[in-house]
């Protein structure tokens, strides 16, 4: 049984120093637009399998592992109150494949993934701390920011329909899938 708010205020949470623990079924109704949403997200991750297998050498089972965890890393910063919506730096993923390229599936490139998200990691950190984030964040135009997302997506877009594209491979899905997230986007 979850704990009723009152109109207007936070919603309720346990406190644990900077973070605000919030649980479903106790803090929060379980949602069905919510579950729809981070069903998909999840289901998205999984693409990454096959990236992970061709160019870190991974075994499917480990791939699947990794996003698997990854997925359930998601649920952690809503569980903490924490403002954010995780995901995959998704633009970034056809730089990392071409860095990639330069190590042998295996090891080796196993090894160069982690050293790349560590510096990720350690950029990040030192723009949140420093308060650099905003800063660069406010001085970029927000029709820039929205010509990098779009992009992104006409350039995957384009990817999948091209001549050898996924399309020709599963035409039904691929479809379903377009009309889909057009009307749910557009809804």
């Amino acid at each position: 049984m979850a704990i009723v708010r009152k109109h207007g205020e936070e919603q309720p949470y346990w406190p644990a120093g900077p973070f605000k623990i919030r649980l479903p079924f106790i803090h929060y109704r379980w949602e069905i637009p919510e579950m729809l949403q981070g069903l998909f997200m999840f289901m998205v991750s999984l693409a990454m399998i096959p990236l992970l297998e061709q160019y870190l050498g991974m075994p499917y089972d480990a791939a699947l592992a990794f996003c698997v965890i990854a997925g359930l890393m998601y649920l952690l910063p809503s569980l903490l109150g924490v403002p954010l919506v995780p995901g995959w730096i998704t633009p970034a993923i056809p730089i990392v494949i071409l860095y990639l390229q330069a190590f042998e599936p295996g090891p080796q490139a196993v090894q160069a993934m982690f050293v790349l998200q560590l510096e990720v990691f350690l950029i990040f950190i030192f723009f949140g701390i420093t308060g650099l984030s905003n800063r660069i964040v406010g001085f970029i135009p927000n029709s820039l920011k929205a010509g990098v997302i779009i992009g992104a997506g006409i350039a995957a877009l384009m990817g999948e329909i091209q001549v050898g594209g996924r399309v020709e491979a599963t035409p039904i899905s691929l479809i379903i899938g377009a009309i889909i997230s057009g009307y749910v986007l557009f809804s």
